[in-house]
């Protein structure tokens, strides 16, 4: 029944989708933080693609966050680095206005070192969750 076939790359025993890397050209290239990723990505599949494997998610996450902090549109890391500045308190304030945005970027930083040793995206969600009501 057509109706009720599933698209290739669906894991029914997960429940998940999956796009099979297959392409050696993703995991040779270099120049842009994306490979890095894929490199690593493939490493935590133990480049078999099929099934769950949610460190991959981690790893993209973590890829979309430092694109956003090193992004051409202002506008979009200036509300991420708002966001940051929101969760600095006191020490933040009393920092000298051209250290703000380093410090600033120095959090963001550290939230993706920590979100790198997550092992899915909801233990990500979970940490960051965390790290926001905490102050």
């Amino acid at each position: 029944d057509a109706a009720g076939a599933r698209p290739t790359g669906y894991d029914a025993a997960n429940n998940v989708f999956y796009v099979a890397l297959k392409d050696e050209a993703l995991f040779r290239g270099e120049g842009d933080i994306q490979y890095d990723v894929y490199r690593q990505m493939r490493a935590a599949a133990a480049d078999r693609w099929e099934g769950f494997h949610p460190h991959t998610n981690v790893l993209w996450l973590v890829y979309v966050l430092q694109k956003i902090l090193t992004t051409k549109a202002p506008a979009i890391r200036d509300e991420l680095v708002a966001f940051a500045e929101s969760k600095l308190g006191a020490a933040f304030d009393a920092a000298p206005p051209e250290l703000r945005r380093a410090a600033c970027q120095e959090l963001l930083r550290r939230w993706m070192r920590e979100f790198e040793q997550c092992e899915s995206s909801s233990h990500v969600l979970r940490c960051a969750l965390l790290d926001l009501y905490k102050g």
